[in-house]
């Protein structure tokens, strides 16, 4: 028989606390799609495209007066993309509200990429050669007047054949 004295005593049993646990979300109740609803991305938004000077910044291609003259073409919700005219940089943005007289395009993804590589500036005789952005591309100036004769050649090669053959005719003709 055990000692009562000698023994000792087993700790008090501690009740089990309940596991508390969190109540259940309530989810509202989730509508399916209707095929109606569902249709080509082209057919709900327009994607849009520009260039912009290289100057510009993200602030000042969201400011409305940029695209004051595009708003009657615009939706709301419709992407753009707007490349420097230099390569400088590429902005994504989405048409946020548009009427007809006023366009908010909110810039959601800015892209600085490296220096430009533009072709370096060639003179033939009294005409340059200059390259002006994705726009204009190579145009042919005259050094005397200073003026634009042509603009828009894809190449250098064809603005520096445009000289020569500008220059046979001006020499032809006296």
């Amino acid at each position: 028989m055990p000692n009562p004295k000698t023994t000792k005593a087993a700790p008090p049993k501690q009740e089990a606390k309940p596991a508390v646990t969190a109540a259940p979300k309530v989810l509202a109740p989730v509508n399916p799609v209707k095929p109606g609803d569902v249709k080509l991305d082209s057919q709900m938004h327009q994607s849009w495209a520009c260039f912009a000077p290289a100057h510009y910044t993200q602030d000042m291609l969201e400011t409305p007066k940029f695209w004051t003259f595009m708003a009657p073409k615009f939706k709301d919700l419709d992407a753009i993309r707007i490349t420097a005219e230099d390569g400088s940089f590429v902005a994504f943005g989405i048409i946020r509200r548009t009427n007809t007289l006023e366009v908010n395009v909110q810039i959601y993804d800015w892209i600085e990429l490296q220096e430009a590589m533009i072709a370096k500036e060639i003179e033939i005789n009294d005409y340059v050669i200059k390259h002006f952005g994705a726009v204009r591309k190579f145009c042919v100036i005259n050094k005397s007047t200073k003026t634009v004769m042509k603009e828009n050649f894809q190449t250098q090669i064809q603005a520096m054949r445009y000289v020569a053959d500008h220059m046979q005719v001006k020499q032809a003709t006296g």
